[in-house]
């Protein structure tokens, strides 16, 4: 295993850090480091779809009525949000 990411004064302060952690508590600290994080494409659709079930509820419940335009609804354009 290669340290060359951090020097020596900086693991030190990190081991301190644990060991100040895990003597006031009863938790396990472990640090790990990794090259790049993970991927959070569902967290782009889980917003995606929030955004669109928000507008949807709104055009359907809103107290305010909402004009055809040109033959098309309000629908598509919250639709279009999610993409």
């Amino acid at each position: 295993m290669s340290h060359a990411r951090f020097d020596q004064a900086t693991r030190e302060s990190l081991a301190q850090c644990v060991k100040e952690i895990e003597s006031s508590t009863d938790a396990e600290v472990v640090i790990i480091i990794r090259g790049r994080s993970g991927h959070y494409a569902h967290a782009d659709y889980l917003f995606g779809f929030l955004l669109s079930l928000a507008g949807l509820l709104f055009l359907l419940f809103s107290p305010f009525t909402h004009q055809r335009r040109n033959g098309r609804s309000d629908l598509p354009l919250v639709a279009r949000t999610k993409a």
